[in-house]
């Protein structure tokens, strides 16, 4: 069994109430999910690198 290792979830890092979208092998694949995500449902987002336990990106479209 294969794990990608980028994950990415809608919430904030830490918050108890996050929720898991997809899992990507690149950070690329991920950023660029995460984006279109985003564009259309705006809110935080962030991409979790499951390799190391460490957030990779974050990003909060819900406020201009």
């Amino acid at each position: 069994m294969t794990v990608l290792p980028f994950s990415i979830f809608r919430g904030r890092f830490g918050d108890k109430d996050v929720v898991w979208l997809g899992a990507y092998e690149g950070l690329t694949g991920a950023r660029d999910r995460m984006l279109q995500i985003a564009a259309k449902q705006p809110g935080a987002y962030f991409v979790l690198n499951l390799a190391s336990h460490s957030l990779t990106l974050s990003l909060d479209t819900a406020h201009p």
